[in-house]
């Protein structure tokens, strides 16, 4: 239940920058085993609510509240090495996400 209602709020909110299949697009793909900003949920949820002005990541916190955050982090942990096609190349640091 917790990784559809993730994947329901990643199709709206996520998949414009990261694909519709964790691929990734102008943002980075979330599907390897390679982070920009941490490899733990906790790096996870950070990121998702305060964004990164440096990496035009925007802050979902005002729309999305721990849990709904928290929904997404599960979904985004369930694309993990799902290697969809035409996926972007690795960016950050190597680590499975935890």
């Amino acid at each position: 239940a917790l990784i559809a209602k993730g994947k329901n709020t990643y199709e709206t909110n996520c998949a414009a920058c990261h694909g519709d299949k964790g691929q990734g697009t102008v943002g980075p793909n979330l599907t390897d085993d390679y982070w920009i900003y941490g490899n733990t949920p906790q790096d996870v949820e950070k990121i998702i609510a305060e964004g990164s002005s440096a990496k035009g990541m925007p802050s979902w916190k005002s729309l999305h509240d721990k849990k709904k955050i928290r929904e997404l982090v599960v979904y985004i942990a369930s694309l993990q090495n799902t290697n969809p096609s035409n996926s972007k190349p690795p960016e950050g640091k190597p680590g499975k996400l935890q």
